[in-house]
């Protein structure tokens, strides 16, 4: 009795010791964590740990360039023939290095090339539920700058989070897409793009939303300069695909709206996108949010997009 006794002390001491090795084992790498409803791979770019200790992305090189690229996701750039346009560099932008340029986690994938005009950014494509909602969204700024000419001979850039040091801003456009069908090209017609965005020196949330046809989308960024400025950096960080199967993406505001004449409903909030039907006066819609100047409503179990001026707001129940 006292042997078997002392076998079964030995079994418990044994696995408590198993469960708390375990316990103190690290979680899965940074680079694939992610929120339980957020579909994307690395959403926070996070980058994995060299055997030096020091954080950095893989490697990616073409002939025409590449550079360091956050796992799980691609890039895509403009190649112009005429040379009007040259493919950037990419590169991990590493808290150690600068924290300002990091939302959130360990690093944040950068975009640049100094003195060209480049238009790029980074792709993935994601499977989701067949048919869903979707909303991606993503934080993200530049810092574009022509510097200050110095007597003699090279610049000063100044402050490297101020864009308005020296000769002034050089205007960025940043956007956000889906490409609801699931393809990888960034000039698709088959994008639902965002509005144009213009962020300099501190991340604000760029977002779009689009309906899956299918079971796969792809989500981009998107980032080009007005000039070949001495500095064309763009910093992307915390990204997000979620999806809502059973209606529209968004989140109700117990507001609804009534058009002032026909209204056109679009797939996203400007002129370019998709007409998916109208509404006319007379009838209320639930509001699920704003992008820009657009109201996004409940249209036929889906999101549609409306021109804010020439509807109403109000509070009444449908």
């Amino acid at each position: 009795m006292q042997r078997q006794s002392t076998i079964i002390w030995a079994r418990l001491l044994a696995l408590t010791f198993i469960v708390g090795v375990l316990a103190s084992l690290p979680g899965p790498p940074a680079a694939y964590a992610q929120q339980a409803d957020n579909l994307l791979v690395n959403p926070g770019f996070e980058p994995f740990v060299t055997p030096e200790g020091q954080y950095d992305y893989p490697l990616y090189r073409t002939d025409e360039g590449g550079g360091h690229i956050a796992e799980g996701w691609s890039p895509w750039w403009y190649n112009d023939e005429g040379a009007a346009y040259a493919a950037p560099e990419y590169d991990i932008a590493p808290i150690s290095r600068d924290p300002f340029r990091v939302h959130s986690g360990n690093a944040a994938q950068q975009i640049f090339r100094p003195s060209v005009l480049w238009a790029a950014g980074v792709y993935q494509r994601v499977r989701v539920p067949a048919n869903a909602d979707l909303r991606f969204t993503i934080y993200g700024h530049a810092w574009a700058t022509f510097c200050k000419p110095l007597d003699g001979g090279g610049s000063d850039c100044g402050d490297s989070h101020d864009s308005t040091y020296g000769l002034g801003v050089n205007p960025p456009t940043m956007k956000v897409g889906i490409d609801p069908t699931g393809g990888t090209f960034w000039a698709s017609p088959n994008i639902v793009w965002s509005q144009d965005y213009r962020i300099y020196d501190h991340y604000e949330q760029l977002l779009v939303d689009a309906r899956a046809q299918g079971e796969y989308v792809t989500v981009f960024t998107y980032t080009t300069f007005m000039w070949p400025a001495a500095v064309n950096n763009v910093y992307w960080d915390d990204a997000a695909l979620v999806a809502n199967n059973g209606g529209t993406t968004g989140t109700p505001t117990g507001l609804t709206l009534e058009a002032n004449t026909t209204v056109n409903v679009r797939t996203g909030p400007g002129l370019t996108h998709a007409i998916i039907g109208q509404i006319r006066p007379g009838t209320l819609y639930g509001v699920r949010g704003q992008s820009g100047g657009w109201n996004m409503i409940d249209f036929n179990g889906r999101g549609g997009y409306v021109y804010g001026p020439l509807t109403t707001i109000t509070s009444r129940a449908q």
